[in-house]
């Protein structure tokens, strides 16, 4: 684990940004979901995102890559209020600080444009991933990629039914999952979707490289995805 005064020091001699960068990748998410986000959506500028469980402007984000470097806009949702404080002070693009499973669906229409590029759903409990996950796909929104996390593979309770009920779910309303259970150092954390009727707007190479892989760790996931789009 690396020591408080030497994380400091790093930060001063770089910049804050750069010294919280994932060295594996060179973005900021931890399993790679901003790389693979501006993979599948061929370096688009200009998108929009919905993160649901901010927790940091730039440690652990995966939009901050999409925001600074391809201009992308988009909504982070954050209960934690000094967290939420911070991310308003570092980031540009609207940060509402609020329990979003308490925020009503008249509300969320008026916010959530109708096609989002990059959905990330990354909050605690694991149960309030699948409840936030069913608020959103209620709404006339449609999602190009979703990032749901389930954490199957640690120590809470129902995981398996979180992660089978979130695959009910997105199925019946025409998503593809095509990446189960994606790991971090040999643990399962999040299962990726796409909108099936957004492929004409998805790199269907990178696509049909990864598409229905299962434990698999992040970073083989992220070097498919890579060849495939050279």
């Amino acid at each position: 684990m690396q020591k408080p005064w030497r994380s400091k020091f790093k930060s001063f001699l770089i910049g804050e940004k750069k010294a919280l960068i994932n060295n594996k990748t060179g973005m900021w998410s931890q399993i790679g979901q901003d790389y693979f986000s501006h993979l599948i959506h061929n370096q688009k500028k200009n998108g929009f995102f919905i993160e649901v469980g901010g927790y940091h402007p730039y440690l652990y984000s995966n939009s901050f890559f999409l925001e600074s470097e391809l201009g992308w806009d988009g909504i982070i949702f954050e209960i934690d209020k000094s967290c939420c404080e911070l991310i308003k002070k570092k980031r540009n693009c609207l940060t509402i600080g609020s329990d979003f499973l308490k925020i009503n669906q008249e509300t969320l229409k008026k916010y959530i444009p109708k096609r989002v590029d990059f959905l990330s759903i990354d909050i605690d409990p694991n149960l309030s991933n699948l409840k936030a996950l069913k608020k959103l796909i209620d709404l006339p929104s449609r999602f190009s990629f979703i990032t749901f996390e389930h954490n199957q593979g640690r120590e809470a309770s129902k995981n398996d039914e979180i992660q089978e009920e979130g695959l009910k779910e997105l199925s019946s309303r025409n998503y593809k999952r095509i990446a189960k259970d994606v790991l971090l150092n040999s643990k399962s954390t999040e299962d990726w979707y796409i909108d099936n009727d957004a492929e004409e707007f998805l790199n269907m190479k990178v696509i049909n490289a990864v598409k229905e892989v299962s434990n698999i760790e992040y970073l083989e996931l992220i070097r498919m995805a890579k060849a495939a789009f050279s």
